[in-house]
């Protein structure tokens, strides 16, 4: 304890010897100063620690991989098929799922065949037309060729005739007009007489008659049978409309052919 004087008594130790005076407090040194020190330590240090890491991990991956078996990406070997349906429809019923195995001639979906159906009722309905067409034809046909071809034959018969009626007069009014001109020459020179120059006349007037009706007669006969043989030339055209309607039937049935395959698929 301090005295009276005010002096100072030094503590001593616990081993009875006076303390050491303080040593003076050091600086403390940067992280730059640290780094330039011990930079070489830490980076055997870090080294040690990525190559510690990477041999646990690549000691587990290795341990792993020998004792356990992993798919990350697996692929099975198979032969890789569009289906498809030819027509177009509602699907109305879908017989299989993703996975399942699928036999031969198995069904896979059903479509809608309302539409279908539709169409090959309309295609059948216009072959029926078309065959309906062709018998009215047919009969038509049959028709006129009975009716014109009695006609036709009658007609170029009475043309014929009047053909060989114009050639047989030719001749005779030929040989009329000469007797004729005979008669004038002979009444002029007074061999023959009035009444014989007359009757040469009336002959050649006769023929001439005779010339000309059977003419008029080819005529009319000509415009008959040309009428007969337009009547004849209707046979024609509706031959003309069957070949037509058995291209449109030919075209129609492989349409409706064509729709009841879509439909039976």
């Amino acid at each position: 304890m301090p005295d009276a004087a005010g002096s100072k008594v030094k503590q001593l130790n616990p081993r009875g010897t006076e303390d050491a005076p303080a040593a003076p407090p050091r600086a403390r040194p940067d992280l730059a100063t640290l780094w330039a020190r011990h930079r070489h330590a830490i980076r055997i240090g870090v080294i040690g620690v990525v190559l510690a890491i990477a041999a646990f991990v690549g000691g587990r991956e290795v341990y792993h991989r020998v004792n356990y078996v992993y798919a990350y990406d697996s692929r099975i070997d198979a032969d890789l098929i569009t289906v498809s349906s030819r027509v177009a429809g509602w699907v109305t019923s879908l017989d299989v799922v993703e996975g399942s195995e699928i036999a031969q001639g198995k069904v896979l979906a059903t479509i809608d065949s309302r539409e279908s159906n539709l169409r090959v009722a309309e295609l059948e309905s216009q072959v029926a037309g078309i065959d309906a067409e062709r018998d009215r034809l047919v009969a038509e046909r049959r028709l006129v060729d009975k009716q014109t071809k009695s006609l036709y034959s009658a007609e170029m018969s009475q043309y014929e005739a009047a053909k060989v009626a114009v050639s047989s007069l030719e001749p005779q009014w030929t040989l009329a007009q000469r007797e004729l001109e005979r008669a004038k020459s002979l009444y002029e020179r007074k061999v023959f007489s009035r009444r014989q120059l007359d009757q040469a006349e009336t002959a050649e007037q006769l023929i001439q008659r005779q010339h000309r009706m059977a003419v008029a007669e080819l005529a009319a006969a000509k415009s008959k049978l040309e009428k007969a043989e337009a009547e004849r030339a209707r046979l024609d055209v509706i031959d003309s409309e069957l070949v037509k309607l058995q291209h449109r039937k030919a075209e129609l049935q492989a349409k409706l052919d064509h729709q009841k395959l879509d439909l039976a698929d």
